[in-house]
């Protein structure tokens, strides 16, 4: 809902940090995937490819509806005379690419609106959710924290580049693997709002080394089973916004047109 009111009132709002969300969303797909999914994990062909089912019959109807109605939108436009501040490529190579997910991981192709982000979800779990499991081990939890937050340092200075794969993506889904496979005790209230409130500050205001630390604050406190937030996140309308965000994730920006 952040993404999306950023991008159609930002001329009102802080968008950078509206835009973050994206982040806190990497972070927390790491988190609820290996929630899901712990039990069946090292994964054999079989289970992999059941997994892989299940996500791409969850994404690529949506995905594949948000690309055909950007290009018709875009070709509507251009044979309009509209002028467009950044017009998609339209070229068959490029509808292609998107259909196929090699936006914004390939440098030949450009994504269609918000679709960067799945498709780099799409390598995250061709790359790294099979291998989640070695995470099992505290320490190796731990340590993938602490690597996930010096690259993100390394790469601060190309972190908002057009859907950036090592610098955004990758990064925050293994810190979101990593955080459930702590498996921390769970936080009393006073510690929840703590981590609503750091991790909405660094979500809001930090810098872009932050993100994926804030958005580990976020699904942590998000993650208690009692007190005020989950109560929160069990009401009917955010249960039903939740049912609904991935189309109108992807298919909102249509309304700019």
């Amino acid at each position: 809902m952040l993404v999306v009111v950023a991008h159609l009132m930002g001329f009102f709002l802080p968008t950078t940090g509206f835009h973050h969300a994206v982040d806190v969303f990497f972070v927390l797909s790491g988190y609820v995937l290996c929630s899901g999914f712990d039990s069946s994990l090292p994964f054999d062909w079989d289970g992999f490819r059941r997994f892989m089912g299940g996500r791409l019959g969850r994404l690529v109807p949506v995905a594949w509806l948000a690309v055909v109605l950007y290009w018709v939108a875009e070709v509507i436009a251009q044979n309009a005379g509209m002028l467009l501040e950044s017009p998609f490529d339209t070229s068959m190579m490029n509808f292609l690419g998107n259909l196929i997910f090699l936006d914004s991981n390939l440098s030949l192709f450009t994504s269609a609106g918000p679709k960067w982000s799945l498709s780099n979800e799409m390598v995250a779990y061709l790359a790294l959710f099979p291998f989640t499991w070695m995470l099992r081990r505290r320490w190796a939890a731990g340590l993938v924290l602490v690597i996930v937050v010096m690259t993100q340092v390394m790469f601060a200075e190309s972190w908002d580049a057009w859907g950036s794969l090592v610098s955004r993506c990758l990064p925050s889904f293994l810190a979101g693997c990593a955080l459930y496979h702590l498996r921390l005790p769970a936080l009393s209230g006073a510690s929840t709002l703590l981590c609503f409130v750091g991790g909405g500050v660094l979500f809001l205001f930090g810098p872009a080394i932050a993100m994926a630390s804030g958005g580990v604050l976020l699904v942590l406190a998000s993650s208690q089973k009692t007190g005020p937030g989950a109560r929160f996140l069990e009401g009917r309308v955010v249960q039903w916004l939740g049912g609904i965000s991935f189309p109108l994730y992807l298919l909102h920006p249509m309304a700019l047109y």
